[in-house]
């Protein structure tokens, strides 16, 4: 929250637009934190197949469509993707001031046991332009 504000004070000051999205990843001995702000996507790829870890935070997730809307967010879909105010589809990311009365900056973070995994694997983390190829 702290970098979000910060972040929004030198747009403000400097006249600027956009915003960040971040996925994190930490491992410590057996265990596997996935931290994730915005619509990338964390997955295991285990055995040859890929296994998504992560919610997106974006307005096609039905749970972060509603909470949009809840903050008075007008959604409008547009060639199959849904979009705030008609323009922009993620619900949590770092700045993007023009919309920030409805996104927040709040963090999901995901615990795993890397050995109820079968076999050692790979963790791969993407950004939302990565995955719009269909995996899942």
């Amino acid at each position: 929250m702290k970098l979000d504000e910060e972040l929004l004070n030198y747009q403000k000051k400097m006249n600027l637009e956009g915003g960040s999205t971040a996925l994190c990843a930490l491992i410590k001995e057996n265990e596997l934190f996935v931290i994730n702000i915005g619509d990338s996507i964390a997955a295991l790829i285990t055995d040859g197949k890929i296994q998504k870890i992560n919610e997106e935070h974006n307005t096609n997730n039905e749970k972060e469509k509603i909470l949009m809307e809840k903050k008075g967010a007008l959604i409008v879909k547009i060639k199959n993707a849904f979009r705030i105010m008609g323009e922009i589809s993620v619900t949590r990311s770092f700045g993007d001031r023009t919309y920030k009365e409805y996104l927040t900056c709040d963090a999901d973070v995901y615990k795993y046991d890397l050995r109820d995994f079968e076999k050692d694997g790979l963790l791969f983390l993407g950004s939302d332009g990565f995955w719009n190829v269909k995996f899942f």
